[in-house]
């Protein structure tokens, strides 16, 4: 009886140890597959040239706010030809078209904007091939403007986290970041990854007078051959005009894309209890969503 408990007590030891091991093996094939670096994938769907057309999966919440912030997966993505960005976006709509909101020169008048978030660089970028912080903004009477880590890429203890993006105007800074000055015409971005970070200022000397309509988060894909896996945003909070409180998403806000960029609610916001603004999935279309 002892030999058989021995034996069975063996068997069954076994059987937990193999059970771990296959465990650990589906984790970090899992893992790998949705952190690392997705330089060898590429689809063969296309959408604009940079300048002309873009295609975007967004969803926006309209309303007047001091700032924005959210949570947003690390994964890796492949620019393709050109490029495709993870972000959020803090928009002046300007509504009565009395701003000069031109990207370029040659563009015509529309909205102005802080954008901040991670791009994958593609063959034809300034950064071929690689994967960077960035943001980026059209300020009134200023032409698009973008600044990518000057520190460089990614680094892999940033994949397969999160990464807090935080957009706020000069004057309302709760979390009393000492890098953003205390002016009336700036807007400071704040990006947190788990090994790297950035941080910037928008409108230098008090040179970005735009007012905040919008908050929009999403993926923006310009170019061919691009990969973007699911890009999930949790956390999505929206900053009171009021008092600067941080405040969860209770509403789904607007959705809408561009094929063959596409979006997914996995979680809705909602006024309910322990709502923490919903999870929305953005990525292009054949990449995993």
């Amino acid at each position: 009886m002892r030999i058989e408990m021995k034996k069975s007590s063996m068997m069954e030891d076994r059987r937990i140890f193999f059970a771990v091991i296959l465990a650990f093996s589906i984790f970090f094939i899992s893992s790998f597959m949705l952190s690392s670096k997705a330089s060898a994938i590429q689809l063969s769907v296309s959408c604009g040239n940079g300048t002309t057309d873009d295609c975007h999966a967004i969803t926006d919440w309209p309303g007047h706010v001091t700032g924005a912030d959210a949570e947003l997966t690390v994964r890796g993505v492949n620019g393709g030809t050109i490029f495709v960005t993870h972000e959020m976006w803090m928009v002046d709509s300007n509504a009565n078209g009395l701003e000069d909101c031109r990207p370029l020169s040659n563009s015509p008048n529309g909205n102005c904007w802080v954008e901040a978030g991670y791009t994958a660089q593609g063959s034809q970028s300034p950064y071929p091939n690689t994967e960077r912080w960035f943001w980026a903004d059209v300020r009134p009477g200023y032409r698009y403007s973008e600044h990518d880590n000057p520190v460089g890429p990614l680094q892999s203890g940033d994949y397969g986290h999160n990464v807090y993006i935080y957009i706020f105007h000069a004057l309302h800074n709760p979390q009393k970041l000492s890098f953003c000055p205390y002016q009336a015409n700036e807007w400071c971005i704040y990006i947190q990854g788990s090994a790297t970070s950035m941080t910037g200022i928008s409108g230098i000397n008090n040179s970005n007078s735009m007012y905040s309509t919008d908050i929009n988060i999403g993926i923006e894909y310009v170019g061919t051959g691009g990969y973007s896996p699911p890009a999930s945003f949790t956390y999505n909070r929206w900053q009171s005009s009021r008092d600067d409180s941080l405040n969860y998403q209770q509403n789904s806000g607007e959705p809408s894309y561009h094929p063959p960029t596409i979006y997914q609610y996995l979680v809705d916001p909602c006024n309910c209890y322990g709502n923490t603004g919903g999870n929305i999935m953005f990525c292009i279309s054949g990449a995993g969503c």
